[in-house]
């Protein structure tokens, strides 16, 4: 077939040297291409593609002959991808050849013979839900071979000769196996000018038993890290099949997303169980982390039921992210505190127990020798005796061993120095006379070692008692507040009635999850018409341009807000109302005038962030805010209403001369976004506020959002001028 092969394109390649001017001949990259069937019949009106890597643009666009065949010319010196496409009613039907000849440049001409294979569809459809994250684009589609390699590994998609001087160059044509937000499906579009395969589908070869694994990104907002998840349909001992052109295998990535939650909240649970073992072994005992335990296992399995039952995706939702909030959140905070309890009364016990045991050493004997030794046998016992009882002691084992012997040690060295050899440094005065600090002190203690003997058992149970409670006192005092659900009931005062959702991680605003905070407001009595506000990242350096009738002002923050936020501050804003319903700028006011505005004009907006680029808009002009009541502008707990920076792990609010304001909102959080789809990566939201109809209602929401969020989340509820803050 080879041997075929290069007659062929030799004989092809003096054709194509007779039929182009002379002058051109050592100037252009030649090709002569085939495509057939999978028996070898050739396929007529098959499309090529050659696609420049330097200009990222097609160089030629041709088709197939009767016989398969289409020959032609691209500039020479160029790295080259070539895409063999069969199109049918603007559709691709089968499966696309890719043939990556970008590592020849030099290359003279080109001979290949690809194979064309029919091809069934994998259909991706549904909104991935991700609990504590959201989805960071499309999924790809990647199609694998019954033993779970690439497809292209097993599948034979012809052969391919270079010609670079005189040495023949091998290469050979490969399957496209990945699709979706990819190389081939973005190059395929833009050499075909059109999209003949969508990005939620993927191609499969009629025929043969393989496996697809679909593919998604989510990103965690808890920890800001991307994850990939997927699923993988068919496996090695029982592969897909596909037979028909007109089989199309549906995936449904909501279905598959909450599946994938509930098993990954049930290895959750799972392991809050086992920690919560861990600490009963080592003897805490904690009942209310048991019945928080208990809570969740009794709502995972709510949510499997509703699940089951084909119940609306929301009631499933809202059940799974409580029992996030209770495996991630809530039990491990709880657990942290008592281990950080623990932990530090095991530093703090073995210097009262040294305390006791030189203590009860000069109770019963008289030698220094034998207080000596009883002190050491004493204290020893007591540190075994409390480690057997006393779970901090073997916690802090397990956690640190070096400061588990260092406290114990160092306890025993300290209080041994003080018992034994600083009295041999300051004697007991045995004359009367003048009595400085240190024979004071040595009086004292002379006096109260004899009183102890006299009562002995008075003296030991006071003593202990004493150390018990100095040691317990110690213990709590070092820790300010314990870890629950706080509610702060007239916390501000407030004219509006309102509840109002953020998170807040050490006095720093952090954004909300766009996809799924938002059905936090949903099929909520009392509580509706929630509004998002959008702002720019703290850690980005943006640059708004807005440009009117020659004249121009620069931003430094943009934020997003709603138009109903925007009219029910007359005070605030001067704006045109009926311009809101279209995509419009509310500029400072100083800006605004300097612009020369006058309400209603189109104007020129240029965002622009290092990194990520530039996005151009064109926009109404919808009016300005008065700077100094924006300024004023302000949450129910005092926070401004304005993007900040992160200074010195300071948070520093934005001059309001340097604020742009958008609406709607959403309009933001479409800049930026990843190439395969998904959220902004330049604005986040950072707050939700909604209308409140009965106090009740309020209440009721912003338990049941701490509830489902847990950590860092903060919810406002006010009415009738009294606000509620729960944490």
């Amino acid at each position: 077939m080879m041997r075929k092969l290069a007659l062929l394109g030799v004989t092809l390649a003096i054709a194509l040297a007779a039929l182009r001017p002379c002058s051109s001949a050592p100037q252009a990259f030649a090709f002569a291409i085939q495509a057939v069937e999978p028996d070898g019949r050739p396929i007529a009106n098959a499309t090529v593609i050659v696609f420049s890597l330097r200009t990222i643009k097609a160089v030629h666009l041709g088709s197939t002959n009767a016989s398969g065949w289409t020959t032609g010319y691209a500039p020479p010196g160029d790295n080259y991808i070539i895409y063999v496409v069969k199109v049918e009613d603007g559709r691709l039907t089968r499966v696309p050849v890719c043939l990556d000849i970008s590592d020849y440049a030099n290359a003279e001409s080109l001979t290949a013979r690809v194979v064309l294979y029919p091809a069934a569809r994998v259909l991706v459809t549904g909104k991935v839900i991700y609990i504590g994250g959201i989805p960071t684009g499309t999924a790809r589609i990647v199609v694998l071979d019954r033993e779970g390699r690439p497809v292209s590994a097993s599948l034979n998609a012809g052969e391919a000769s270079l010609t670079i001087g005189d040495r023949q160059v091998k290469v050979s044509p490969q399957v496209v196996e990945v699709y979706g937000p990819a190389r081939d499906y973005t190059f395929i579009k833009r050499g075909l000018g059109f999209e003949a395969l969508k990005i939620n589908e993927g191609l499969v070869p009629l025929g043969q038993p393989v496996r697809v694994r679909v593919e998604y990104g989510v990103l965690d907002m808890r920890t800001f890290t991307v994850k990939s998840l997927g699923v993988e349909l068919g496996s090695r001992e029982n592969p897909l099949l596909f037979t028909s052109t007109e089989q199309v295998e549906v995936v449904d990535l909501l279905k598959v997303s909450m599946e994938g939650q509930l098993q990954s909240l049930k290895a959750d649970v799972a392991a809050a169980r086992s920690q919560v073992d861990a600490y009963e072994r080592m003897g805490f005992y904690i009942p209310e982390i048991h019945d928080l335990l208990r809570s969740g296992e009794e709502h995972l399995s709510a949510a499997e039921r509703l699940y089951a039952q084909g119940e609306a995706p929301e009631k499933v939702i809202a059940l799974m992210e409580r029992v996030y909030a209770i495996a991630n959140d809530q039990i491990p905070r709880r657990l942290g505190f008592l281990r950080e309890i623990a932990k530090v009364g095991a530093t703090v016990m073995p210097s009262f127990l040294a305390v006791f045991a030189a203590i009860l050493a000069f109770y019963f004997f008289d030698s220094q020798r034998s207080k000596m030794i009883s002190f050491s046998l004493l204290y020893a016992a007591l540190v075994l005796a409390f480690a057997y009882v006393y779970p901090g002691f073997r916690l802090l084992w397990s956690l640190d061993r070096s400061l588990f012997l260092a406290t114990v040690g160092g306890a025993y060295v300290a209080f041994f120095a003080i018992a034994f050899l600083l009295p041999r440094v300051i004697k007991e005065p045995e004359l009367p006379g003048e009595v400085a600090l240190g024979g004071l002190i040595a009086v004292a203690f002379t006096l109260g070692k004899r009183y102890s003997k006299v009562k002995a058992t008075r003296t030991f149970i006071t003593v202990f008692s004493i150390a018990a409670f100095i040691w317990a006192f110690t213990v709590l005092a070092t820790f300010g507040a314990v870890y629950t659900k706080i509610e702060e009931r007239g916390f501000a005062r407030y004219a509006a009635n309102v509840v109002v959702v953020k998170r807040v991680a050490n006095e720093t605003p952090q954004p909300l999850n766009a996809a799924l905070d938002p059905l936090l407001f949903e099929g909520r009595s009392g509580v509706g018409n929630y509004s998002l506000t959008v702002m720019n990242r703290p850690d980005v350096s943006l640059r708004v341009a807005v440009s009117a009738a020659g004249r121009e002002a620069i931003f430094r923050f943009a934020m997003g807000l709603d138009p109903r936020d925007l009219a029910s501050q007359r005070a605030t804003f001067a704006i045109a109302t009926a311009l809101l319903e279209e995509p419009s700028l509310v500029l400072p006011e100083s800006a605004w005038r300097n612009l020369g505005l006058r309400g209603g004009e189109e104007v020129d907006v240029v965002f622009e962030v290092p990194g990520y680029g530039t996005a151009k808009l064109r926009m109404r002009a919808a009016g300005y805010f008065v700077e100094s009541a924006f300024e004023n502008l302000k949450d129910p707990d005092g926070t401004p209403l304005r993007p900040f920076v992160q200074r010195g792990g300071r948070t520093l609010y934005a001059n309001v001369t340097e604020v742009v304001i958008v609406t709607p909102p959403q309009l933001l959080l479409s800049l930026f976004a990843p190439s395969e789809g998904g959220y902004s990566q330049v604005f986040y939201v950072y707050r939700i506020a909604a209308e409140v109809t009965e106090e009740a209602a309020g209440l009721s929401f912003i338990n049941d959002v701490v509830d489902r969020r847990g950590e860092s989340y903060v919810a406002i509820s006010c009415y009738g001028g009294s606000c509620t803050r729960v944490y």
